[in-house]
């Protein structure tokens, strides 16, 4: 039945109506049993849900003590339950069998991936710290300790390390860097005990010393021990490779430049003959053509450096040559004097 309703003003309900109109709201009202039966029973759609929407108090009212106790199981009758309507116990070795027959390695490569695992890494130095310390003591690190030596690795450091490398890596510091390095505070910095002397006192002294001197005179004995003079001569071969031609820096033994020239050299003094022309090499001989090696240094230039340095004793010949080794035309005579 409907609800009877007055929209109208001075319009009221009848007694009948408003009678009616109770026992219908009293229909309507229904007990937890009735709400369960329904729930169990009934699809609902949502304005039949609408109509039989509760509010808390009413919800309180009805889900009591007595409700809750008569729905309550116990571990049996959950197990009948369960098993009642087809459900399986799996103990733990079935479950291990079913993770394993669905889990393989492409399922946890997607789950525990870098990410997964950054966020769980441990912290050693605060968990295992005690114990790395108990496992890995000086016996430990002795016994797998190698040692290596420059053969282990001369290859690959030689491969290394070559010139190219030594090259790019050489600093090169020109007299200018060096003034700019060492000026007068660094050299009275480090100047200890005497009066400090800048670099430009120095130089005002040193200039204003220099004297320009027109006799100048030795002053006292030379000595000469274990020294002796010493004279370069420079020779290369003209372009018939018969001759050697002789030249000195200063043009004082050959003014100009002197053709397989007859040499004067005194005892006890030192001549290097400074063989430019290549394939000539030079060699001192007596006047049979033997090899003469007292006081010759380098004698025939059988290593290929490109001198002859000669040095006539006391003892020496008063007659010499100098001969090239593949020219016969190319030599002279030595007068020792």
């Amino acid at each position: 039945m409907a609800i009877t309703l007055r929209n109208t003003k001075g319009s009221a309900l009848t007694h009948q109506e408003m009678d009616t109109n109770f026992s219908e709201l009293d229909s309507r009202i229904i007990d937890s049993a009735g709400v369960a039966a329904i729930a169990r029973s009934v699809a609902l759609d949502s304005a039949e849900a609408f109509q039989l929407l509760l509010d808390s108090s009413e919800i309180i009212n009805l889900i009591n003590s007595d409700y809750i106790r008569s729905y309550a199981l116990d571990s049996a009758a959950t197990i009948s339950l369960v098993t009642g309507e087809g459900y399986t116990k799996l103990d733990s070795a079935d479950t291990v069998n079913i993770i394993d027959s669905h889990v393989g390695s492409t399922f946890i490569s997607g789950i525990v991936d870098s990410a997964y695992i950054a966020l769980r890494k441990p912290d050693y130095t605060a968990n295992y710290q005690e114990d790395v310390r108990g496992e890995i003591d000086s016996d430990f690190v002795r016994e797998r300790q190698i040692t290596y030596t420059f053969a282990d690795f001369q290859s690959e450091t030689e491969g290394f390390i070559d010139s190219d490398y030594v090259q790019a890596r050489q600093i090169l510091i020109d007299s200018s860097s060096i003034i700019s390095l060492i000026d007068s505070d660094y050299v009275r910095a480090r100047q200890a005990g005497a009066d400090v002397v800048d670099s430009a006192t120095v130089l005002a002294l040193s200039i204003n010393s220099v004297r320009e001197d027109t006799s100048p005179e030795l002053g006292g004995t030379l000595n000469m021990r274990n020294f002796t003079l010493n004279y370069n001569f420079f020779i290369t071969a003209d372009s018939t490779s018969s001759n050697y031609v002789f030249t000195d820096s200063g043009d004082i033994f050959f003014p100009t430049a002197a053709y397989n020239p007859t040499l004067y050299l005194r005892r006890g003094e030192a001549y290097s003959l400074l063989n430019r022309s290549g394939s000539h090499p030079m060699q001192i001989e007596d006047n049979a053509g033997n090899a003469y090696d007292i006081g010759v240094l380098n004698n025939g230039d059988s290593g290929g450096l490109g001198y002859v340095v000669f040095a006539p004793s006391m003892s020496a010949p008063s007659t010499l040559r100098y001969q090239c080794l593949t020219h016969d035309s190319m030599g002279g005579i030595i007068n020792i004097v």
